[in-house]
């Protein structure tokens, strides 16, 4: 098999990509066939041999304490695992590593990956979640209410401590750089101090209970965060060389961290990424010849990478001839949606194959199952034309994208979607996914958030200082709008409804009209540049909010099935928006997304098998917000 090595101490260039001999499981272990490691700050100092003392390593040694893959084979007495199951796991720090296509794991270091997670992407959790956990609640026995200063949250590590002291119900101060405030604050943190330009300790005025030092200070930095911490609280440091400080008279303890394996509590993280309210952060994914590389930059990485094994960067991986899908053979109610296996389809030239976390629910999956909507689909068809999830196999000459990479996409419309185990998509449909949301909430972007914009810039062709007024702001398209529109500089009068008026005021809104009570025609009091519809107005109405656009202006509608009204005498110029794929744009999108610049809603989370359920309630008008169908 495949591996790299290092057969002596030194800098990045002793180790060497090379053809070893494949591991047997013995009692109690595993072999992994390897889908990702990932790099840590510690493999860099094994590799040096500055920790040959705590952690003595047998040369030639393979570097990746974090693994990711499937269970190849089984050693005698393990029961828990089968093979081709999904598993991650922190391997024993001197044992030989993941960097390779297979390793060995004992079994109790591993613990089941959910379909819905990014296998890959996987690797990146263990020793760095683990470590947040550990600090947070094992050692600094974190609860509800209390406060905490998490010093250099701005790394893997950090962003994790974060978000799990915010679901705890812990108010969080964090520190971090410019470059990492923006992660940090996606994170959740309540505080966030740029420690390059203040005084920490001097910017804090109310004790914490907790300090989590994950920066590299030094002992007097480390003892100035002793006078943060109230009396008989802790501080806990994972910098090892520099002993942790206590304040005996105080009762201010400090402790040393050195991550352990728990499978118990890396199941308990998994689970939380299965569901959302963990996000894993991948800041690129290498292959694993460009090992070597990567160490040389380990003190430049921007965030957390992901070393993807040969195996599984290559065009294609081994998939069963099946797959689950929900279809319809004729148009009609939701009742037409069956469950079926059907072949699992093989991506052609320029065609990428993904295995779908999720897609996303429309108004026009409704209109195009009941056969309403001008869109030439061939039956038997798939519905879900927003989907995120992990590319699985290329087509002939696709490149820019790998296999195991998350990915988001709106497809063509025609053409089957994403209410599957699989898809098949066009590569130019396709972007790298959110790295600071879950997987599957990323199917809620695509085809609102592209339709929200082309209305505001491509129609509408807003620019700073100019006037919107969005009718129907409340819905997951105004929203959007809302806050590109805001963030273009424009004044913005939308309406909404009493349920939406304040989620249309955090979107970015300087004007909110409640349509069930107030005219619009007299709360508007100057006239707008464009208006922008999304709402299904009687004719009538419609034409009459046409005289709150000026001369020259533009009236932007999403309802098809209704005739934009303008004003030929006034040069108001009626365009009609229809969805259409831009993949640079929805790179933008995922970016602004990325940066805490735009928000995805998600309302809720359904199965796949609850799909003609949840069209039944599109098709009664009871869907409110946006949902994703997670596929199992």
């Amino acid at each position: 098999m495949k591996a790299v090595r290092f057969p002596r101490f030194g800098g990045p260039e002793v180790l060497h990509l090379e053809d070893v001999e494949q591991p047997v499981p013995g009692p109690g272990e595993v072999r992994v066939r390897v889908a990702a490691t990932s790099f840590n700050g510690v493999d860099a100092t094994i590799r040096a041999g500055s920790m040959q003392g705590p952690i003595p390593v047998q040369l030639p040694h393979t570097p990746g304490l974090d693994v990711a893959g499937t269970v190849d084979a089984l050693g005698d007495g393990v029961e828990e695992f089968a093979v081709g199951d999904r598993v991650v796991g922190l391997l024993p720090m001197t044992a030989p590593g993941a960097s390779a296509e297979f390793v060995l794991a004992p079994a109790e270091a591993l613990t089941g990956v959910p379909a819905n997670v990014p296998l890959a992407d996987a690797a990146s959790l263990p020793l760095v979640g683990l470590t947040a956990w550990q600090a947070l609640f094992d050692h600094g026995n974190l609860v509800a209410g209390q406060r905490v200063l998490v010093n250099g949250a701005g790394g893997a590590v950090g962003g994790f401590a974060v978000q799990l002291a915010v679901e705890a119900g812990a108010h969080v101060i964090a520190t971090a750089s410019a470059r990492s405030a923006v992660r940090v604050k996606a994170a959740g943190a309540h505080e966030i101090l740029d420690h390059t330009l203040v005084d920490v300790v001097a910017a804090i005025t109310e004790p914490v209970d907790l300090v989590v030092n994950l920066a590299p200070v030094g002992p007097e930095d480390l003892t100035a965060f002793l006078a943060l911490v109230r009396d008989g609280g802790r501080l806990v440091s994972t910098t090892v060389w520099v002993p942790a400080p206590s304040d005996e008279a105080r009762g201010v303890r400090g402790i040393d961290l050195f991550v352990r394996s728990d499978s118990d509590q890396l199941a308990d993280l998994v689970a939380r990424v299965g569901t959302g309210e963990l996000h894993l952060d991948v800041a690129e994914r290498v292959a694993l010849a460009d090992l070597p590389a990567l160490h040389a930059r380990a003190g430049d990485l921007p965030g957390k990478a992901v070393v993807v094994i040969p195996e599984t960067t290559g065009t294609t991986l081994e998939r069963g001839t099946t797959m689950k899908a929900f279809r319809f053979h004729t148009v009609g109610g939701p009742e037409v949606l069956q469950s079926e296996e059907i072949p699992t389809p093989a991506p052609g030239a320029g065609q990428v194959r993904v295995r779908v976390a999720a897609s996303a629910y429309n108004a026009a999956d409704n209109g195009m199952r009941g056969g309403f909507l001008p869109i030439p689909v061939e039956l038997p068809h798939v519905p879900g034309y927003d989907v995120s999830g992990t590319v699985d196999a290329l087509g002939e000459g696709v490149e820019g994208l790998s296999v195991g990479q998350p990915v988001v996409g709106f497809l063509p419309m025609e053409r089957d979607g994403g209410a599957a185990e699989f898809v098949v998509a066009p590569a130019e449909a396709l972007v790298a996914a959110p790295t600071t949301i879950p997987l599957a909430d990323a199917a809620a972007l695509p085809s609102v958030a592209l339709t929200a914009w082309q209305a505001v810039f491509d129609e509408g062709g807003l620019q700073a200082g100019q006037r919107l007024l969005v009718v129907g702001a409340g819905g997951v398209v105004g929203k959007y709008a809302v806050a590109l529109a805001k963030r273009a500089g424009v004044h913005i009068v939308a309406t909404a409804t009493p349920r939406s008026l304040d989620a249309v005021r955090a979107a970015g809104a300087d004007e909110v009209v409640d349509r069930t009570r107030d005219d619009l025609l007299h709360a508007v009091e100057a006239q707008v540049d464009v208006m922008l519809n999304l709402a299904p107005l009687d004719p009538e109405d419609f034409a009459a909010l046409v005289a709150l656009v000026r001369d020259g202006g533009k009236v932007v509608s999403t309802t098809a099935f209704l005739t934009t009204p303008g004003d030929e005498a006034r040069g108001v110029t009626p365009l009609t928006v229809f969805v259409r794929p831009n993949r640079e744009r929805l790179a933008e999108l995922v970016s602004l997304v990325d940066e805490g610049a735009l928000r995805v809603e998600v309302t809720r989370r359904i199965p796949l098998d609850d799909l003609p359920a949840l069209h039944a309630e599109g098709a009664a008008g009871r869907i409110a917000g946006k949902v994703v169908v997670q596929v199992a």
